[in-house]
């Protein structure tokens, strides 16, 4: 399942910038932590002229101070820790520093490398993103590349192999994920993992539940809590028994089709993207439905979320995904008001629109379609 821009991260403001004005702190939530002062110090081993710019994560500029013997000094206050960028005059790289309320140093090497100190959270994120993330990631592409050259030379036996190994690792990479969200002592890390992985809302909760106590008045954690308010709304309007969203949305050829011209005895929404590896995996299932259940009354609509058309174009030539597809691409009303946090992400509605399951996937979607089918008999 791929994990798109969860509700959390629209409502989120900005919550990690600086606010060097020292002005009052607001997003909207009640009871918010006070900004926290912070400095940072910074030595270049090399002679550099010009500015060192503060930016968020996104490369959005923040803040920029001047180069004077090869040190730099930023202050000011945040809202919160978080992850930010440096950049050096106009370097294109930019160098990770995770801030917090403290008295930090920066030292940039002549190699490129450089070293954070006086930052608790700097060190817990160089770890879990650099030693453990970094290690994982050459593990999983050496992997990939050893696959590769033994499918050109047609050893299946050694795919095979290598393939089970990928998956041993890819299950011990979520174990060791699991265990970092939930390592104690708790720190504002353990906030700042939930917002960047992709966890169930039940999970976030029960984390949430047990990081209150030391976080809740940190806008992360009412940024992820309002998310799951707003989230659970949002599956209200696409519980069994409501009735699926109208939409009218355009094929391949341009041609539009609206959802009520496409009822039958039993419709099969699939929302999909070009992009999404479990999507097309579960493509020959939705094929092999669609073979056995069409005759009999079923219509299974194809939704793409991609933003890029030709990407849906050629992904519709290679593939021929079952049923007929439509592409609703930057629909945000669409993503809204079917849920789809996350992809591949399906509804089984019945004749006259109302839903009847969501996600069902196998034998369980095998045996609910005939029952809906069996009874519009």
């Amino acid at each position: 399942m791929i994990q798109l821009a969860t509700a959390s991260k629209l409502i989120r403001f900005s919550i990690h910038l600086l606010l060097l004005s020292g002005g009052f702190y607001s997003i909207g939530f009640s009871q918010v932590i006070a900004p926290q002062p912070f400095s940072l110090q910074g030595t270049l081993s090399t002679v550099r002229q010009g500015k060192v710019y503060l930016l968020s994560q996104d490369k959005t500029p923040i803040d920029s101070t001047e180069l004077v013997d090869n040190r730099f000094s930023f202050r000011g206050q945040l809202a919160e820790p978080g992850l930010h960028l440096l950049q050096v005059a106009n370097d294109e790289m930019t160098y990770p520093v995770f801030l917090e309320g403290t008295s930090m140093r920066f030292t940039l090497n002549k190699d490129q490398t450089y070293q954070v100190t006086g930052s608790s959270l700097h060190t817990q994120w160089d770890a879990y993103e650099n030693k453990f993330l970094g290690s994982a990631r050459d593990k999983l592409i050496r992997l990939f590349s050893e696959k590769s050259n033994a499918q050109q030379k047609g050893d299946s036996i050694l795919v095979d192999k290598l393939r089970r190994q990928n998956d041993t690792l890819s299950v011990a990479i979520g174990r060791e994920m699991l265990d970092w969200v939930t390592r104690k002592p708790y720190t504002f890390f353990n906030v700042y993992l939930l917002q960047q992985r992709s966890f169930s809302d039940e999970f976030i909760a029960n984390r949430l539940s047990e990081l209150r106590p030391q976080f809740s008045n940190y806008p992360s954690f009412q940024s992820l809590e309002q998310g799951l308010k707003v989230r659970k709304q949002m599956l209200e309007k696409v519980a069994p028994n409501q009735v699926a969203h109208a939409f009218s949305l355009p094929d391949s050829s341009g041609k539009s089709y609206s959802l009520a011209s496409l009822m039958n005895k039993a419709v099969l929404v699939d929302f999909w993207a070009s992009w999404c590896g479990p999507c097309i995996q579960q493509m020959p299932a939705l094929k092999a439905l669609q073979a056995a259940f069409g005759p009999k009354g079923l219509t299974i609509i194809g939704v793409s979320i991609d933003d890029n058309r030709q990407h849906w174009l050629r992904a519709l030539r290679r593939l021929q995904p079952a049923g007929i597809q439509l592409l609703a691409s930057k629909n945000e009303e669409i993503k809204q008001q079917y849920a789809l946090f996350s992809i591949p992400r399906t509804y089984l509605l019945t004749q006259d629109g109302k839903i009847v399951a969501l996600n069902l996937e196998g034998e369980a979607l095998t045996k609910k379609v005939a029952e809906l089918l069996e009874q519009q008999r």
